[in-house]
């Protein structure tokens, strides 16, 4: 797994299981599309997170939602 894939874990893991990129980026230290490929990745890959829909945020863009495949991969990841 590359560095910056790791750190996207680590900082979407404290959001719960369920996550917006968009809401988690500042924490990665990246913007937002970047993490949202890299939980695209990461999802297609390392089966680790999936994707789980979109969500509408109260300014009216849409994000996409990842979710762990499994609450033991977060802890882990925490």
């Amino acid at each position: 797994m590359k560095p910056e894939e790791q750190r996207a874990l680590e900082a979407v893991s404290v959001a719960g299981r369920v996550f917006l990129p968009e809401v988690c980026a500042a924490a990665a230290n990246l913007v937002p599309e970047t993490l949202e490929d890299l939980c695209e990745e990461l999802a297609r890959r390392h089966h680790i997170i999936r994707s789980a829909g979109s969500e509408q945020l109260p300014d009216g863009t849409v994000s996409a939602r990842y979710e762990f495949v499994h609450a033991l991969y977060r802890e882990v990841v925490l």
